[in-house]
């Protein structure tokens, strides 16, 4: 026979948004190579204080702060990683597009040949060159 005093499911509820939380933050880390893994983790970080201060304020009375907190450190290496990437991005690919132009430019040009002739001005290679290093020697200075 069944014991009928015991009940059936926990009767504790579990803390607001640990689940949310949970996802962000690994959603955080998986996307921090884009630029949307920062603003989930500093959403995940977001929600999370909500569930944390409940569960200090009354620890006996919730369940999920494992998950909750595990969110919540997930989301700070999201965001830390998220905007490592944005220094990164900020300091080394913008030197990067003149010289991708360049390249471009005159691998259409070598193609084109035909097709472009006498339309660029003969001093273009070197005016794309010099702004290349312009670019080059304002990242050095700032």
């Amino acid at each position: 026979m069944e014991n009928s005093n015991q009940p059936l499911f926990n009767s504790k509820p579990v803390l607001p948004n640990a689940t949310t939380v949970l996802v962000l933050g690994i959603c955080s880390i998986v996307f921090s190579c884009f630029f949307v893994g920062l603003v989930l983790g500093i959403i995940g970080i977001v929600l999370s204080n909500k569930g944390r201060a409940l569960y200090k304020a009354s620890p006996t009375m919730y369940e999920g702060y494992a998950q909750l907190n595990a969110g919540f450190i997930m989301s700070i290496i999201g965001t830390s990683l998220g905007a490592l990437y944005i220094v990164y991005w900020i300091i080394w690919v913008p030197p990067l597009v003149p010289v991708l132009l360049l390249i471009v430019i005159g691998a259409l040009h070598v193609l084109n040949k035909d097709l472009i002739k006498g339309q660029l001005p003969k001093f273009y290679s070197l005016f794309v060159l010099v702004m290349v290093l312009i670019n080059y020697l304002i990242k050095l200075i700032l």
